[in-house]
């Protein structure tokens, strides 16, 4: 409110502040959960768990209420005249949404609404977002439930001009959102571990990929911009390896389908293609000509796979003797695979592969080479 700042939590937790500093326990008048508070104009109206709600005027003094539900609240918030929370069912029900300009008198609006995580109004709206989901509503009462996020959003936010989000991503990473409308979300930024990289040689066009993201530099690698393997949140799979291939003009991933693994091909590493199934999970390599190597493991143990018509048709090839090949790469005359234990083999078609000696046997990453050496 203008005068106070009310946090809440597990156990009817509750405290106030009148700056943010310093804190002071206050009884809620319950002891189950709190899950979301928000600021009517008038009063303080937390929500929580079973039911849960508890409303204050000056988030000192606490006054428990009634609700017609016993489901667990999962978020509330509030413009000057009404206060909509909603919530997340148990057994024989279903979730809901509810409205309220109180706190004390509810009433049932859109039941089975997918329930939201966090909820505000502000730009002249609501804003709900939950799980892949969001939906908006100018008055609390009817709502637009078509909105879609890619990810997770915990908490909303109006920044002025629209809204931003954070929370998490389909891999649970940390994530990023923005939308102009509260309907139409973008994942701005995500904490994806990235396990590949490859270059555009006519432009030096830079992609990266790792979980279901691939990032892109048009800069050398100073600023990137991150997209989505798919706009359809259900077939985003993680990235396992990208590489250049100079015969498709095209960058090729190595992507995790479900049980599978599946080629992918793109001209800017922001609009992915599936071209054909890979029989090895592991790495990438593609040949000055565009002969493309995969290598790891299959079901029946170590794996070589070759494609010559990039990433369509793949032939299954002979491992070489020693330690599973993890990563391969091209050096400007053949291939060299790296894996574990130490092993090392190379070849120059992807299909006689020679075991080398490297003298260690720690699991090998990664190798490149320069013009005279590797």
């Amino acid at each position: 409110s203008a005068g106070a700042w009310v946090a809440v939590g597990d156990g009817g937790a509750a405290y106030s502040s009148p700056d943010g500093i310093s804190w002071t326990s206050r009884d809620s008048g319950t002891t189950k959960a709190l899950r979301d508070v928000a600021w009517t104009g008038t009063r303080f109206l937390a929500v929580g768990s079973d039911g849960a709600v508890t409303t204050s005027p000056d988030g000192i003094s606490w006054s428990l209420q009634t609700a017609p539900t016993t489901d667990s609240f999962t978020a509330v918030g509030a413009s000057p005249s009404l206060a909509v929370a909603t919530t997340f069912p148990y057994p024989g029900s279903q979730s809901a949404l509810l409205t309220t300009p109180d706190g004390i008198d509810w009433t049932p609006r859109v039941p089975g609404i997918s329930s939201f995580n966090d909820v505000l109004f502000a730009g002249g709206r609501f804003v709900g977002v939950g799980f892949y989901a969001s939906a908006t509503s100018l008055d609390g009462i009817g709502w637009d439930t078509g909105g879609t996020v890619p990810g997770v959003p915990d908490a909303v936010v109006h920044t002025g001009t629209g809204y931003a989000a954070a929370g998490t991503d389909r891999n649970s990473a940390g994530a990023f959102f923005t939308s102009d409308d509260g309907l139409t979300w973008s994942m701005r930024a995500a904490d994806h571990a990235l396990i590949g990289i490859a270059r555009r040689p006519s432009d030096g066009l830079l992609v990266t990929v790792g979980s279901d993201v691939a990032r892109v530099s048009a800069d050398d690698g100073v600023t990137w911009s991150l997209h989505l393997l798919t706009a359809n949140i259900f077939e985003n799979y993680p990235f396992l390896d990208v590489a250049w291939s100079s015969s498709a003009s095209e960058f090729v991933a190595l992507v995790q389908v479900a049980a599978n693994q599946g080629a992918y091909r793109s001209g800017d590493g922001t609009a992915w293609t599936r071209v054909g199934w890979v029989p090895c999970y592991g790495g990438l390599a593609a040949s000055d000509s565009g002969l493309l190597v995969a290598t790891g493991f299959s079901l029946t143990g170590n794996c070589i796979a070759t494609s010559e018509d990039n990433g369509v048709t793949w032939t299954t090839q002979t491992p070489p003797a020693g330690g599973r090949i993890n990563k391969a790469f091209w050096v400007g005359s053949q291939f060299v695979g790296v894996g574990n234990s130490g092993a090392i083999a190379t070849s120059p078609d992807g299909v006689s592969w020679t075991p080398r000696a490297s003298g260690v046997t720690t699991f090998l990453r990664g190798v490149a080479a320069s013009p005279s050496a590797l």
